[in-house]
């Protein structure tokens, strides 16, 4: 299953994988930007923010660093979420760690903000089985099959569309595929369906926070920024072939974070001007693998996990944003 083979990637680079099928998001700032949690080290570790004081309070222990897929918390900033795989379920808990209940017979690759739809996957009859399906109360019930070889997912702020990257090699004979796809959640109906001209894998798709662009890492190494509403692309952005490890747009739309491995840049929106280039190499301190990248909800700052050689292990790093 790709979770499994993404975190034996990540764990044998001791950095990020090129995919994230060990779930979107790794690292969060919670809606009302006063706790942040990452998981890392077979924990899901919470943290407060308090103006310049940031640091973690408290763990949610996973088992291991291979059981878990998705992490987030609630809408309302009182909960964090967290999918379990041996348990098959999405288990909720408090700020301070304490268990609170769970979603069963389900652990989402995918949760969209709202918590109302989860994306499934699972071995049925020995093939991959994808599934959007909505939340209710503790029942999680299926709706509409996705296909197999899924890359990335998300889904849109507003509940109404879904994007998800496919990839599957030439083999046997058989021609590869490399598609981007638009899904209403309302209708079912694929709405859009984009292919690369490199042929390679599609990733870390995100919509902004409006709901009308989307922003996903292309085959070539640029990362596209295209408007829903015609289709139409506004932009790209690239750092001399790197290739992407993480991606975010800041709560209010302006800015777009793209962590490049070792390296970040903070691009303001629509515009695409560089607020932040950072390498993090040269000395074993100085080192940095990036895992994930998260916005402050004022933007002043941006979050980012990172895997340090000094330490091997990993951390969050808080970098201030000072913008012109």
């Amino acid at each position: 299953m790709k979770i499994l083979l993404a975190a034996i990637l990540i764990a044998a680079a001791g950095g990020p994988a090129s995919a994230r099928w060990k779930f979107d998001p790794v690292l969060e700032i919670s809606p009302d930007g006063k706790h942040f949690m990452a998981a890392f080290g077979g924990n899901l570790n919470i943290g407060v923010i308090k103006g310049a004081e940031k640091k973690f309070t408290g763990a949610v222990a996973l088992g291991d660093s291979f059981n878990w897929t998705a992490i987030g918390f609630t809408p309302d900033s009182k909960r964090v979420a967290v999918a379990l795989l041996k348990e098959d379920e999405l288990r909720y808990y408090s700020l301070d760690a304490r268990f609170l209940g769970a979603v069963r017979e389900v652990a989402p690759l995918r949760v969209s903000r709202s918590f109302k739809w989860a994306l499934d996957s699972h071995e049925e009859d020995g093939a991959e089985k994808n599934v959007l399906g909505l939340i209710s109360g503790e029942r999680f019930s299926p709706k509409f099959v996705l296909p197999a070889d899924l890359e990335h997912a998300e889904l849109s702020p507003d509940d109404k569309l879904a994007a998800f990257s496919i990839y599957r090699p030439a083999k046997d004979g058989k021609k590869g595929i490399s598609a981007l796809q638009l899904l209403s959640l309302k209708t079912g109906k694929y709405l859009k369906k984009y292919s690369p001209e490199l042929f390679g894998p599609i990733g870390h798709v995100r919509f902004s926070p409006d709901g009308g662009s989307l922003a996903f890492a292309d085959s070539d190494g640029q990362v596209r920024l295209v408007r829903l509403s015609d289709w139409k692309f506004t932009g790209s952005v690239s750092k001399r072939g790197k290739l992407v490890f993480a991606m975010d747009f800041s709560p209010d739309g302006s800015m777009l974070a793209v962590g490049y491995g070792e390296g970040l840049r903070v691009y303001s929106l629509p515009d695409l001007r560089v607020i932040i280039d950072r390498d993090f190499t040269g000395t074993l301190d100085t080192d940095w693998n990036i895992n994930d990248v998260a916005f402050a909800k004022d933007g002043s700052f941006v979050a980012v996990l990172v895997w340090t050689k000094a330490a091997d292990g990993h951390s969050v790093k808080f970098i201030d944003i000072k913008r012109r």
